[in-house]
Order: C-alpha cells, then structure tokens, then sequence
C-alpha cells in the first residue's frame, strides 16, 4: 500500500521526507502524493507565516487561481503554515510586527477566506511537525481512497 509523496520542483525549502519521496513540478500546491500512478485528491501548499499573511492580504488574487487550479485537477488544496494558530493571527513571528493590519482584522480575512473558498488551514509549529502532518494525512487518504475508490486506482478487489 506504499504510495509516493510528491514535492513540487520550485518548492525552496522543502520538507525531509525521507522515503518514496520524488521532486516534480505540481500544478497546483508543494506536496501532492500518487498511487499506482494516480494522484491522490488533496494537495498541500506550505507557508512561513509572513508568506500565508501575504497571500491572504496582498496575494488574495493569485491564490485564488492556485485554489481554482486544484480543483480543476479535483484536487482540495490544504494550506499547511509553519506557526501555531495563537501566534499567526497575533502577529507573534519574524516579519508580523511590520504589518499594520490589527490582528482581530487578519482574523477575519484568515477565517472569511477559510469559508468563502472552502480553504482547510493547518498550523504546525515546526517543519518537523509539518512533515509528520503530511505524511500521516496521506497515510490516512490513501486508506480512504482504496476503501472507496479501487477502480480509479486500478486495484483489484
């Protein structure tokens, strides 16, 4: 049942995964995973805090075509941040200080976003815990995906 993690090839800091790991351009996200050739239905897209920041406030445009992208593919486009929840809508990282957006504002951008585009947000505290994220989201998806979508996998019952 081993599937293989895909990191976009213009991802800068990618995360360390360290088996079935393979680095090729995604057409939407920086962590995508397939089976049997196929990918699987869900993407992630990595931000440092001040870059999730920028694209809910500056860079709203570009993401939405990132988001329609994935669905085109019919793919769910996750937004894993590498900063706790309590400290990203604080301002509470390097760059947050220099914003003046007020953090009651960013929250509501962050969640307005979240509804209006069917957006999942993750915050992880650290790259390592991103990584386990990722891959344990994956472990659990293709356990869902072979319960209920063989054929599209070309498994046989």
């Amino acid at each position: 049942m081993d599937y293989k993690l895909i990191t976009d090839s213009r991802e800068q800091k990618p995360l360390p995964f360290r088996k079935n790991n393979e680095t090729k351009k995604l057409d939407a996200g920086d962590y995508a995973a397939e089976y049997n050739g196929v990918l699987l239905p869900v993407v992630f897209d990595r931000k440092n805090p001040a870059d999730a920041m920028q694209t809910l406030m500056q860079g709203h445009d570009r993401f939405t075509r990132e988001l329609g992208v994935a669905y085109q593919n019919n793919q769910k486009l996750i937004m894993i941040v590498e900063c706790s929840y309590t400290n990203f809508i604080t301002k509470n990282f390097d760059g947050g200080r220099h914003s003046k957006i007020r953090p009651d504002v960013l929250t509501k951008i962050l969640h307005s976003t979240m509804l209006s585009h069917d957006l999942e947000i993750v915050f992880c505290n650290s790259r390592s815990e991103m990584t386990k994220y990722i891959r344990n989201y994956f472990n659990a998806l293709i356990k869902y995906e072979l319960k209920h979508n063989k054929e599209k996998y070309n498994v046989v019952a």
